[in-house]
């Protein structure tokens, strides 16, 4: 029993120290430095807005609307009199959430049928032929061809964002297969007599784990911007539901008499997406070993 356990020593501790290194890099790489904190800020802002803010999202009061900031109403409020800077910290968890749970639903199903199709080649063609119907209509307009037929709601838009994201997790993830499963490594263990099944679990699943990880890092700021167009449309988060989108779609026939009402929701989607796209980026840079070097 004592060889087994001198083995595990150093290898447990070769994890280790490559999780150590791995943290280390990321903590020196200035875009995942400032894309993290930025995307920190704004879900914990987001994730504590009922203790955050000092008024109801949806509290209307009409005698007080068009109001500029002030120490009661920070960013002021809007056409019904609703405090702006409520609407936008609860606005930030249904975008968070939207990206979130939209990238899920892609990342899995196209990770799924990705290693089908790059490890099984007797069904390759179906589902790359499948994918390229679905890549022959622009994402939004099958966004909202979905969102049509289904009805306009949040889940609705998730799934519907969602099956236009899973062609490209679908391609990503059959490149990385296709490359993997010709190391020797990987036919060393075929020639062994391994099963297809630990193949894929032992070898080949955790080598695409980093860049599947990079690719939904840098999706969740696309399905984040997706999501408030479909809101903007009124095809997503319905009214009186904070949504940036929605509350665009709300300011934009005042915008004479209350810009602000547009510009606090914009600003808290463009810093939110240039966030993710700063942390993708820097996961890239670290995970990447051409780039590493």
């Amino acid at each position: 029993m004592s060889a087994p356990t001198a083995l595990q020593g150093p290898a447990e501790s070769a994890i280790g120290g490559t999780r150590r290194n791995l943290l280390k890099r990321l903590l020196r790489n200035s875009a995942f430095l400032l894309g993290g904190c930025t995307v920190l800020i704004i879900a914990t802002a987001s994730l504590l807005a009922p203790w955050i803010a000092a008024h109801e999202p949806n509290a209307t009061q009409v005698t007080r609307r068009f109001e500029g900031p002030s120490r009661e109403h920070l960013m002021g409020t809007d056409r019904l009199g609703r405090d702006t800077f409520s609407r936008v910290l609860h606005g930030g968890r249904m975008s968070l959430l939207f990206g979130v749970a939209t990238v899920a639903f892609s990342g899995f199903f196209g990770v799924l049928l990705g290693i089908f199709s790059g490890f099984f080649r007797a069904v390759d063609e179906v589902i790359m032929r499948f994918i390229d119907v679905l890549m022959a209509f622009p994402p939004i307009l099958l966004a909202m061809a979905i969102v049509g037929a289904l009805g306009p709601n949040l889940v609705n838009a998730i799934l519907a964002i969602g099956v236009a994201q899973v062609p490209g997790f679908v391609r990503i993830t059959r490149a990385s297969v296709l490359s993997i499963r010709e190391l020797p490594f990987v036919e060393a263990s075929t020639a062994l007599g391994s099963r297809q099944v630990r193949v894929l679990g032992v070898h080949v699943f955790p080598n695409i784990v980093p860049t599947v990880t990079v690719y939904a890092t840098l999706q969740l700021s696309t399905a984040i911007l997706a999501g408030a167009i479909l809101s903007f449309l009124g095809l997503g988060v319905q009214p009186p539901t904070p949504e940036w989108g929605a509350m665009v779609s709300e300011a934009r026939r005042y915008l004479r008499l209350d810009a602000m009402a547009a510009i606090w929701p914009i600003g808290a989607l463009f810093f939110t997406v240039l966030g993710f796209n700063f942390l993708g980026d820097g996961v890239r840079d670290v995970m990447d070993p051409k780039l590493g070097r």
